[in-house]
């Protein structure tokens, strides 16, 4: 789980910054510099709710050494759901209400965003091996020919 967790928060940072270049100039010929300030807003909350699970996951792994229960990932996961959702659900009614804010960009850069950090989810995991059975190298014998 390890690999898989890793490999998605390095490629998601990777796509974190990419996205906050190519929406920020997007935004600044749509918007000016509200558009840039919106699409840094909207891939800085992408790059954190993406960060937030898998961080939590290594966490639990951690602290299980390497072998945490479904019941520990399970709680974990639905945990970490329910905080981001609080987040974003007092993000949006904050953001709703400032003026410097350029809805569109906003939205497109936030859509862009769960797209691709779910594309990312998905490569990462199809992508990285992870055996699914313990190997052990073979006993010693001590037979003699």
């Amino acid at each position: 789980m390890n690999a898989v967790l890793r490999k998605s928060l390095s490629w998601g940072a990777i796509f974190a910054v990419v996205l906050l270049v190519v929406a920020g100039v997007i935004g600044w010929f749509v918007a000016g510099q509200q558009g840039v300030v919106s699409a840094a807003i909207g891939a800085a909350v992408a790059a954190v709710f993406m960060g937030l699970t898998a961080a939590s996951l290594l966490v639990v792994d951690r602290a299980n050494a390497g072998r945490p229960s479904i019941v520990a990932v399970a709680g974990t996961v639905v945990g970490v759901f329910l905080v981001k959702m609080v987040l974003f659900v007092l993000l949006m009614l904050w953001l709703q209400s400032q003026d410097w804010l350029a809805p569109g960009v906003f939205g497109v850069t936030v859509v862009v965003a769960v797209v691709g950090t779910l594309g990312i989810d998905i490569a990462a995991m199809t992508t990285t091996r992870v055996p699914i059975v313990e190997i052990r190298p073979p006993a010693d014998d001590a037979r003699a020919d």
